[in-house]
């Protein structure tokens, strides 16, 4: 509708109510009806307004047909009701004669008609525009639906894109478009079989097994097909030997993952929620992305019983590991746990040892077997001779030939086959070649005799035949002779290829043109698939082939047999030269190529390595370097053995910032790594731009040589075989407590298995590895269970829930410790051994004659266990003894009168152990020899003997780790644990060469027990740190330490490794130091109350402070740094003119002192004080010119850990204002002038960080983990929320109030905040240190080593001094120029 038309008729309706006026006045007996004609009209006249305004440009309502015609029909009624009230001319006339000017020209029935019809087109209008208005709502609530739908679905596209995907596994993938499904007439039977298997899943795996050649995978792609087509296709997954994504298991569970997503909407959804729920999970094991992203939808999506689904698996053989497989397959089993889903799985492989082993272990009620050489062979016979059929009518037509094969031929070509399809295909492929006479070729074929025997024979001499003509035919000897070489290169080259490459590339790797690798191998397309399109990979037709020239008792003719191990030596060539997509395959046999890996690792090494990262690969890439590092040769003039070496060990040392962020190779892995790595130096022109000072770092790599975050339980442990390490995880709000297993080798996480058999949340006690490789787990609810690690399969042996073994279990007495002689030995606190048999799953209970309770055993050979044991309640008496099992008799070792006493045993049952001052005493349990090995000062928390007793390790209880030479009684420092700490577990793995440590700290520390000889111990280095900070001004750096009660304060200028001088604290630990504000002194207070002020000039002690009645417990500086305010433990407060040395005044408080500050201006001093954290904190502020107490109330204000409540509390600038993030998660403004308080609601005042005042006093800024809120105070409203990514540390208002100063740059107020990377100001960067990275604004820009210290960082103006354990002081400087590009932050 034209809005014009409403105006018009609202005009109109206007006018005609102006001239209805002018008859209410001058009619005298129809004032009545002229009133209510007026008010219709008028009613009228304001909707038709009304729809005039909601149809114009701005809003353009959609109008109706109704309304569209109602609106035609009122503008005729109008225009009509004007003409016959307007007087006109006869009215100007008679009024000029003296008559009256108004007649009413209608009768009260005509009034009356024409109130109906207005009324009525009222009515119209007004339903006309609820009715659009109505349209509009739920076109609107369609579209948001419809928004929030796609949102959901992009959302649903982004998580699955994440998931890793194989795509030539896919029986339809492009690589695969040429390969066919089974003829139409063959297989009926077969097939038939399988379709209805699909539908109806009695059994719900299917195996179909086959020798090479019998048609398995051709079966499989036609099954899929049909499955496709019909919508029963839930998945698939091709392996194939020849692609490198498709060889093995990493992709499998994401890739079927993202099928099933297609295959249904439900489990799309279920999918994509269990995934959004932990994205990490594809960067675990293949068990647990099995669980999550395949059993757990299966289990939670609605319920699809009515649509069955199938998983095609074809070649399960070709998957390159073994314990994959075996994974696999038992993986499967668990799809019958899932009820929404009919869901089967059909496998293809060959009998394979491992593969029927599975099948044999899985129970026969969930699976089916059929072997192709069960098929009678008539019917393989019949389905091969289809396909000759076919094949010879497709030959006769390319040649134009009449009447051939003879049926004699075709039966005899049938009968060579020997039911191997494989073989009739090659052979039609080699006949049919159109540059040779297909007669010939068929009767070489025909008339060729086999002198191989087995059951590949006849495939063995047809693959013999296709490479010697492809050779030897009208060639000289010279031509075929140099053919022959090239031929043997490239075909090396691809099956011992892990990824299939087209022709460039190719040709590329091995430095020839495409032409003359498109000529070699122009003759073997019987074999190869060799597309005309150089950019689509090159491929074997049959794996058949593969295993035909890599075996020489096969390949007779050695001009073709491929010695697999010199085609990777001269292929590793190729790929050194070409980093990108190097295999460790390729390097393992790697000779004579000293110059290409020395300039592999001087020029490409971290490029290599960031694309490694980049790929997931990082655990790949270590086994790579590992295996050259085995191969090559000592070169004492090169070096490239140390090269290599130093190459491993930087990837160990740095993988975990490398995996978190690729682009940190070149900036946190080269600046921590040490000053003599060759890498290091290599690469140091690398570094990145905006790095200007380097941090000291240790010269050469220590023994400790790499570090995996793991959880706060000290428990970990070698597997039998050294190839695993397991620890426990946290019990946290993602974690139940579990179990963690890592690769000794690579440092990768292998699997996580989730513990317990309830959903709860589990501490564990103990944890072992079993003889057989399973481990075993102890836990807080007294459940024992037993995991398989390949597998991942668990049963709970002992549980006091369900019985399963009558342990007699109490809650209250946890199991404490588990270890194994040839049965399982169960620790519990009510001192009982319990023995549990693993063979007849009994248990048999012993006891300790004399001892009221058993703190820990380990067992002996010959059924023995060594225990520390309590002789009684009352007693601190313990003793070491020696238990027979068999005859239960007892030989005390030693007598000690500790809490708890350090012993180990070894394999050949030497049993170690120290007492609290530190020795450390052997004793041979056969031959009863006692001896001391040695003293490890300052006492022993943890020992550890090595495979054999040739070696012990020793943890002292300051985290220093020492290694023994128990024959020689020598010893050697390794190194200190982080930040420390002592160890609470140690596990040295079975060949004696690695040491893994576990403190209460969230790590573990892997040793090499070899690197011992450039070590320094670390115990002489350093006194412990308790605090760093730099002066306001920045030009001076203070440590704080102390060992033992001595303390002192070392002053540095930035930059600098030596301290200009130190300052003594005396025989006291200080708990607070403080720079004034002019950076001209330093204060400390120490914990039993003294005060110390250094003159930092001079490095003199300037006075000692103390108060006259308690503790001193705070201090603060007054802005100007002439005033020190000192609070004590008994409420009173001095404060001190510094320059006097004398006490000015003093004020009165109720509790002990926590906290002070002073205003700006220094004319309010804040107190703070608490009796307990369950208490409310008092809270006064005083007026220091008058010394009047202007506020006092308890309030429960929230601590921070760095400073317990100043970052909490702030004056505003102008004193009328005193704020406090209060527990109950408020904001409290107390308004000092008008004695007034308000609460305004902040997110969590718990994670509030830091609080500032715009200079006006009328508005405050404070900011969270999260985010910064500015509120305006008078009016209690909140202007800006802007988010961030952590603690913001800085945060101020400019000068004229119109921005925020912040670590992630300056913030204009009240601008649009949806992206935390802020439009600057200034062209300043923005550096801060948060959660273990170094930020410029809002972006990760380097991650720290884990040997500094994150709780004593100081930062000023980009320079940041860590504290490192080892080496004291380390500064890192960064750019305060102009904002750093985009391109250089973290991956």
């Amino acid at each position: 509708m034209d809005p014009g038309t409403a105006i018009a008729i609202s005009s109109l309706c206007a006018k005609v109510v102006s001239i209805i006026g002018k008859y209410y006045l001058d009619v005298q007996d129809a004032k009545s009806n002229v009133a209510l004609l007026a008010h219709e009209v008028q009613t009228f006249g304001h909707v038709v307004r009304e729809i005039a305004e909601l149809s114009d440009a701005k809003h353009r309502l959609p109008v109706s047909t109704s309304l569209r015609s109602a609106m035609n029909e009122a503008l005729s009624d109008a225009q009509s009701l004007q003409s016959q009230l307007d007087p006109g001319k006869t009215g100007k006339a008679m009024k000029r004669l003296g008559r009256r000017a108004f007649t009413w020209p209608f009768t009260k029935k005509e009034v009356e008609e024409w109130v109906a019809r207005f009324q009525r087109l009222t009515a119209i209008f007004n339903l006309a525009l609820t009715t659009d208005q109505s349209s509009i709502l739920v076109d609107v609530d369609t579209k948001v639906t419809d928004l929030h739908e796609r949102q959901m679905a992009a959302e649903r596209e982004r998580l699955l894109g994440k998931l890793p995907f194989a795509a030539s596994a896919s029986f339809d993938s492009y690589p695969r478009q040429h390969e066919t499904g089974c003829l139409e007439g063959t297989r009926v039977d077969l097939l038939q079989q399988l379709e209805r298997w699909s539908v109806a899943h009695e059994r719900p795996i299917f195996w179909l097994s086959g020798m090479a050649g019998t048609g398995k995978s051709t079966i499989a792609r036609t099954l899929a097909t049909r499955l496709k087509s019909q919508g029963l296709l839930g998945g698939n997954f091709f392996f194939s030997r020849a692609s490198g994504e498709a060889n093995n298991a990493a992709r499998l569970a994401g890739t079927l993952a993202r099928q099933l997503a297609r295959s249904s909407p439900d489990l799309e959804k279920s999918i994509c929620e269990a995934f959004a729920s932990d994205e990490d999970v594809i960067r675990r094991g293949m068990r647990n992305q099995w669980k999550e992203l395949i059993v757990t939808p299966l289990s939670t999506s609605g319920d699809c019983s009515h649509n069955p689904l199938n998983i095609v698996i074809d070649a399960l053989d070709e998957c390159d590991s073994d314990d994959d497989i075996r994974l696999i397959l038992r993986l499967f089993t668990e799809i019958q746990d899932s009820k929404n889903v009919d869901l089967g799985i059909f496998i293809t492989s060959r009998p394979e040892v491992v593969i029927r082993l599975g099948f044999d272990s899985m129970p026969e009620i969930i699976h089916q077997k059929l072997d192709l050489r069960d098929i009678p062979r008539h019917v393989m016979e019949h389905d091969i001779s289809v396909l000759l059929d076919r094949e010879s009518d497709s030959m006769r037509l390319q040649h134009q030939l009449r009447d051939w094969p003879s049926e004699d031929d075709k039966l005899s070509l049938l009968q060579r086959s020997n039911c191997l399809f494989i073989y009739a295909k090659t052979a039609c492929r080699y006949i049919g070649d159109l540059d040779w006479d297909p007669k010939e070729r068929l009767a070489e074929i025909l008339h060729g005799t086999s002198t191989i025997g087995g059951a590949t024979s006849q495939l063995d001499e047809m693959y013999m035949h296709v490479l010697k003509q492809a050779l030897t035919a009208d060639r000289s000897a010279a031509d075929a002779a140099q053919l022959c070489d090239r031929l043997k290169h490239l075909v090396g080259s691809i099956v011992v290829l892990l990824d299939e490459l087209p022709i460039l590339a190719l040709a590329d790797f091995l430095s020839m043109t495409p032409t003359s690798v498109d000529a070699a191998l122009r003759r073997l397309h019987s074999v190869l698939n060799i597309p005309p399109d150089e950019t689509s990979p090159i491929r074997m037709l049959h794996p058949s082939f593969h295993d035909f020239v890599l075996d020489e008792s096969r390949c007779e003719d050695q001009r073709f047999y491929v010695d697999e191990k010199a085609a990777h030596s001269k292929f590793a060539r190729h790929c050194l030269s070409n980093v990108l997509n190097v295999k460790a395959e390729h390097m393992s046999s790697t000779s004579g190529l000293i110059t290409e890996i020395r300039s592999f690792f001087q020029k490409d090494f971290l490029h290599w390595l960031e694309m490694m990262s980049l790929m997931g690969k990082m655990s790949h890439a270590v086994l790579m370097i590992t295996q050259l590092l085995e191969i090559v040769t000592r070169d004492e003039q090169q070096g490239t053995e140390l090269l290599v070496e130093d190459a491993r060990r930087f990837i160990l040392f740095n993988r975990a910032a490398i995996e978190e962020a690729p682009l940190q190779t070149y900036a946190s892995a080269l600046v921590f790594s040490p000053s003599e790595s060759l890498i290091r130096k290599c690469y140091m022109d690398q570094l990145p731009t905006w790095l200007t000072t380097v941090p000291a770092v240790e010269r050469t790599w220590s023994a400790c040589f790499q570090t995996l975050k793991t959880s706060f339980k000290p428990i970990v442990a070698f597997s039998p075989d050294g190839k695993y390490l397991a620890s426990t995880s946290d019990c946290s709000v993602n974690s139940r407590g579990d179990i963690q297993i890592w690769e000794a080798a690579t440092g990768g996480l292998h699997s996580t298995i989730v513990g317990g058999s309830r959903r709860e949340k589990h501490v564990y006690f103990a944890l072992t590895f079993l003889p057989d490789g399973s481990l075993a787990v102890l836990s807080d609810n007294g459940e024992l269970w037993v995991w398989e690690l390949i597998t991942g399969a668990g049963r709970c042996v002992a549980d006091p829930k369900v019985g399963a073994i009558a342990f007699s279990w109490d809650r209250k007495k946890s199991v404490l410790s588990v270890t194994f002689m040839d049965d399982l030995a169960v620790l519990c606190w009510d001192s009982v051994i319990r023995i549990w048999s693993r063979e007849t799953e009994t248990s048999s209970e012993l006891s300790i004659p004399g001892h009221a309770k058993v703190d820990r055993f380990e067992c002996l050979l010959q059924e023995r266990l060594v225990l520390s044991a309590v002789r009684d309640d009352d007693s601190n008496t313990s003793d070491l003894i020696l238990f027979d099992c068999r005859s239960s008799t007892i030989q005390t070792v030693t007598t000690f009168n500790t809490w708890k006493l350090p012993f180990t045993v070894s394999s050949n049952d030497i049993i170690a152990w120290s007492t609290d001052k530190g020795q450390i005493w052997l004793f041979d349990s056969i031959t009863g020899t006692l001896s001391e090995l040695g003293v490890h000062m300052g006492g022993v928390s943890t020992l550890a003997l090595c495979p054999g007793g040739r070696n012990l390790v020793s943890s002292g209880q300051d985290g220093t780790l020492i290694l023994w030479n128990v024959a020689g009684k020598s010893q050697a420092f390794l190194g200190t644990c982080l930040d420390r700490c002592r160890c609470r577990s140690i596990a040295i793995s079975p060949n004696g060469k690695q040491l893994a440590t576990k403190t209460t700290l969230a790590e573990v520390q892997l040793w090499d027990l070899a690197s011992t000889k450039a070590q320094t111990d670390s115990r002489a280095v350093e006194s412990r740190i308790w605090e760093l900070l730099f002066s306001p001004c920045g030009s001076v750096l203070a440590a704080v330490s102390c060992r033992g009660d001595a303390s002192e304060v070392k002053i540095y200028h930035p930059t600098k490794h030596q301290p200009k001088f130190t300052l003594s604290g005396g025989p006291w630990r200080p708990t607070l130091s403080m720079f004034s504000p002019d950076s001209q002194q330093l204060a400390a207070l120490g914990r039993r109350g003294a005060v110390r002020l250094w003159n930092l000039h001079t490095g003199r002690s300037a006075s000692f402070l103390s108060s006259e009645e308690g503790y001193a417990s705070a201090l603060a500086f007054s802005s100007d740094g002439n005033r020190l305010a000192l609070g004590d433990a008994t409420g009173n407060i001095r404060v001190w003119d510094l320059k006097a040395g004398t006490m000015v005044y003093e004020l009165k408080h109720s509790h002990k002192i926590n906290e002070m500050m002073f205003s700006s201006n220094g004319e309010r001093l804040v107190s703070i004080t608490a009796t307990s954290f369950e208490e409310p904190n008092v809270v006064a502020m005083w007026n220091t010119t008058s010394k009047q107490l202007l506020y006092h109330a308890k309030q429960s204000i929230w601590p921070t850990p760095c400073s317990p409540f100043l970052h909490k509390v702030t004056i505003s600038p102008d004193n009328r204002y005193l704020v406090w993030a209060a527990i109950e998660d408020t904001l409290e403004i107390h308004d000092t002038q008008n004695q007034q308080q308000t609460s305004l609601p902040c997110k969590s005042s718990a994670l509030t960080s830091n609080m500032a005042f715009r200079s006006d006093s009328k508005a405050i800024a404070f900011s969270y983990t999260d985010a910064i809120e500015i509120w305006d105070i008078e009016v209690a409203e909140l202007v800006q929320i802007v988010p961030i990514r952590s603690h913001c540390q800085n945060l101020s208002f400019s000068p004229d109030g119109s921005y925020l100063e912040t670590d992630y740059g300056r913030i204009s107020i009240c601008q649009a905040a949806e992206d935390t990377r802020h439009d600057p100001i200034s062209n300043r960067s923005r550096w801060h240190y948060s959660q273990g990275w170094i930020w410029e604004s809002s972006r990760k820009m380097m991650k720290l080593s884990q040997g500094l210290d994150p709780h004593h960082v100081a930062h000023h103006d980009g320079l940041f001094a860590f504290w490192d354990r080892l080496h004291g002081v380390r500064y890192l400087g960064f750019t305060q120029g102009e904002v750093v590009a985009d391109d250089i932050q973290e991956n």
